[in-house]
């Protein structure tokens, strides 16, 4: 138990990776894992795309953005970039507080990140 009193606490991420002035190939293939949101929001190539970037730059991040997307989240085209979005309902969310209450505790600690990565995102697509 740590000193929150909490049994697990996310770990931090090193800064391992950079990014240089674009979207490098990979060189990696990645898949939606949720086929079905990518039929009703047609986000499956970005998810892909955002867990190829996220792996590469640090694999936690990845396996964080893959248990969002398998929880039922989206990516949502946004006035300045792409913003992540909770599917709520069957097969997905069961409530937004539960959404805010996962994304507070696994994402927001890597906010800096994730913005980062979702600013990529929006370049990778813009540039296809």
């Amino acid at each position: 138990m740590n000193s929150t009193g909490s049994l697990f606490e996310p770990p931090a991420l090193e800064p391992e990776r950079t990014f240089g002035a674009r979207v490098v190939d990979l060189g990696t293939e990645f898949s939606d894992p949720r086929p079905d949101l990518d039929k009703q929001y047609q986000d499956g190539a970005l998810w892909a795309q955002l867990l190829a970037l996220s792996h590469w730059l640090n694999p936690l991040l990845s396996g964080l953005f893959h248990g969002f997307r398998c929880m039922g989240t989206r990516l949502e085209k946004g006035p300045r970039g792409y913003v992540i979005r909770p599917v709520i309902g069957r097969d997905a969310w069961p409530s937004q507080q539960a959404y805010d209450r996962d994304r507070d505790r696994y994402l927001m600690p890597h906010k800096d990140r994730v913005v980062e990565l979702l600013d990529k995102l929006f370049e990778w697509e813009a540039g296809k």
